[in-house]
């Protein structure tokens, strides 16, 4: 699939169709992969996979993370940020900013100056 954005991929298409045979949902290999959901899907159908359908078999909760709530907290104030706690556990940064929140965990400012200190030259 021709990449029209000059955004490189961090994942190739095999490693996408791999991610999403296994269960991944598109909005979590898309962000895993550095592309769109839909992105992801166009790749899946190419490959000639079947496209799941969205909420197919939903419970109405939340599916299982990688990571508790708990520990994705305690990574947070320990200076991870979202997207790489994201990462680890399985899901988009928003969901872990939503995990942050419900917990009433406050948000770090950007670059914030304890963060930025140990990363200098």
């Amino acid at each position: 699939m021709p990449n029209y954005t000059g955004r490189q991929r961090k994942l190739s298409d095999a490693e996408i169709v791999e991610l999403y045979r296994h269960g991944l949902d598109a909005e979590t290999v898309g962000f895993a992969a550095g592309c769109s959901e839909a992105t992801v899907l166009a790749i899946v159908r190419a490959a000639g996979e079947p496209i799941r359908q969205r909420g197919k078999g939903s419970t109405g909760k939340r599916k299982p993370l990688a990571l508790s709530d708990e520990e994705i907290i305690k990574r947070y104030q320990d200076g991870a940020s979202a997207p790489e706690i994201a990462l680890v556990a399985g899901c988009t940064a928003e969901v872990i900013y939503r995990t942050l929140r419900n917990a009433n965990v406050p948000r770090r400012t950007p670059y914030s100056h304890s963060r930025t200190k140990s990363r200098s030259p």
